[in-house]
């Protein structure tokens, strides 16, 4: 069946609403799934509940995703996982996505030649997706570009209503230059290299990778819940960036303290003190010299 794609907008609200025709998805409620962003309301580690506002943020996480520009199963991922996902989470999340999946290449002398799954349409529409990446080169200007021609009934011939619909001020005719020229063979062999150096070597389609890593726990987790799945591993990325930062601090407290004990006599002793917690004790720098007492 066919993905319909109704979209509700006012300002400062952008309300994305995939349904399916004669069966829409629904929550436990019995209610259309909705995928509600209201900008300014919530930040990507707020939808993550991260924990604590001092924490040192945590590395970006990588999601790629190899894919045929055709392929059922990859538009229904792009559609319905990937895309609400990247709408909540793009301050934490890279995406790369990379249109070539099952296809065959084979140099002629002049260009390459290039075979795919499903006929010369989806070759078309792999290629249209790689022109647009490279055109407008930023993720927040050609996801939503490319969500709108996989949610659409006809991925390739809808390609164009899209662009104006999200890139108003893009002609058309620079996207087409980029497909019908060098540059969009060139770019589509690069797409080719990047599938046939995974390690391991993609089996099926859609493949996602995590951080660069696949694997067939990762891809299950992707296909049920990739916010789940990209928030967990953001998740572990920041609790090993506490650690790091901790031990930056102790590093630069014992620089500190051999700096500013230096005309001090130290030892490290256990001693209660107004500044530790009611009954407890810790270990400190006491350090005295001939002018007084100093406490690091």
């Amino acid at each position: 069946m066919a993905n319909v794609l109704t979209v509700e907008a006012k300002q400062g609200d952008i309300l994305f609403m995939p349904e399916r025709r004669g069966r829409n998805q629904e929550t436990e409620t019995g209610q259309p799934l909705q995928v509600l962003l209201l900008s300014g309301v919530r930040s990507a580690e707020q939808w993550c509940r991260a924990s604590n506002d001092t924490e040192p943020p945590a590395a970006m996480v990588d999601v790629s995703l190899y894919y045929e520009s055709l392929c059922p199963g990859c538009r229904a991922f792009l559609v319905f996982q990937l895309f609400p996902t990247w709408l909540l989470l793009s301050e934490i999340m890279n995406v790369t996505l990379v249109p070539y999946g099952n296809a065959k290449e084979q140099f002629d002398g002049k260009q390459w030649q290039f075979t795919c799954q499903h006929g010369e349409q989806e070759c078309l529409g792999n290629l249209i997706e790689t022109c647009l990446m490279n055109v407008l080169l930023q993720p927040s200007e050609y996801i939503p570009v490319i969500f709108c021609m996989e949610s659409s009934e006809d991925v390739v011939n809808n390609a164009e209503a899209c662009l104006k619909l999200y890139q108003p001020d893009v002609q058309w005719d620079t996207i087409m230059n980029c497909v019908k020229g060098d540059q969009g063979n060139k770019l589509m062999h690069a797409n080719a290299l990047m599938t046939d150096a995974l390690k391991p070597p993609h089996e099926y389609v859609p493949w996602v990778t995590i951080n660069g890593e696949h694997t067939e726990e990762l891809q299950q987790e992707a296909m049920n819940s990739l916010h789940t799945l990209v928030c967990k591993t953001y998740k572990l990325a920041l609790k090993v960036g506490v650690i790091l930062h901790v031990t930056r601090r102790m590093l630069q407290r014992m620089l500190l303290l051999r700096k500013r004990c230096t005309v001090y006599t130290c030892a490290r002793t256990l001693h209660k003190s107004k500044r530790n917690p009611p009954g407890g004790s810790v270990r400190y720098y006491h350090c005295e010299n001939r002018f007084g007492i100093a406490e690091l």
